[in-house]
């Protein structure tokens, strides 16, 4: 179509970038009173491209059954999200600083602001040496009324979507503090990793799934952060689609392969 037509006809757009040959990596979350039920940790032995995306849940699969069913599902407002790729501040290192944040431009990722988006889906497409040192992904949402408090308030999302979306809620990766669910919003959401090989130990990249405290400086945007916290997770459920089949499958790990 021509921009004129484009311009005339639609009210909005966007890009859509194709790599025939990628491996879709899929892992539901969930965020508790705006902290996650999991984090990533990405080492690369060759430099490595990675397209991450971070996904809410779309309102348009449960419009009339709760959500907002008296307004038109293009006028609901998302909860705004980020993903922050942190980096050891010094080579060895256990400080980390935030290197990259997502931005309204995929390609174009932040290195110096904190912009949180209101967007059914936001990503970043990053290039990762190994002398990056071990990279962390951590999936964000900002605190707003009506992302954190009871889990009385708002939507409750559990009653509203597939039960696949809270597989790998916040008492699975923290089960000690399962007591204050009734307290917490648990919002879900889902990490998208997509690249063009195989994650695992034969390949150049390897994914392993972590948690960290709610209480790190990292959830309050400071540029540096300690990871003495960042701990190991039990086995979580996540989907990989390799690029010739036609459907994903079905996992448990401690790391994507």
């Amino acid at each position: 179509m021509a921009y004129e037509d484009i311009l005339e006809h639609f009210n909005g757009g966007g890009v859509h970038f194709l790599e025939r040959r990628a491996y879709d990596y899929r892992l539901p979350l969930t965020f508790a009173d705006c902290r996650p039920s999991a984090v990533i940790e990405i080492t690369v032995t060759a430099p490595t491209t990675f397209m991450l995306t971070l996904s809410n849940i779309d309102h348009r699969g449960i419009q009339g059954e709760g959500a907002a069913a008296d307004e038109d599902a293009g006028g609901i407002d998302y909860p705004p999200v980020m993903l922050s790729l942190c980096q050891p501040a010094e080579p060895g290192d256990d400080v980390y600083r935030v290197k990259l944040n997502t931005s309204a431009d995929t390609m174009q990722p932040s290195d110096s602001k904190w912009t949180f988006l209101q967007a059914r889906e936001i990503s970043m497409r990053v290039d990762i040496d190994p002398q990056d040192g071990p990279t962390l992904l951590v999936p964000r949402l900002l605190e707003t009324d009506t992302t954190v408090g009871s889990a009385a308030v708002g939507e409750p999302y559990e009653e509203l979507v597939n039960p696949v979306h809270f597989l790998n809620n916040y008492d699975r990766s923290f089960p000690d503090e399962a007591g204050a669910a009734e307290e917490r919003k648990e919002i879900p959401a889902t990490l998208g990793i997509r690249l063009a090989a195989p994650l695992g130990s034969g390949g150049a990249a390897q994914v392993r799934l972590k948690k960290i405290s709610g209480s790190n400086s990292v959830f309050e945007n400071f540029p540096k952060f300690p990871t003495d916290d960042v701990e190991d997770v039990e086995e979580l459920y996540f989907q990989m689609k390799e690029p010739t089949k036609g459907f994903a499958d079905e996992k448990m790990g401690t790391e994507l392969a």
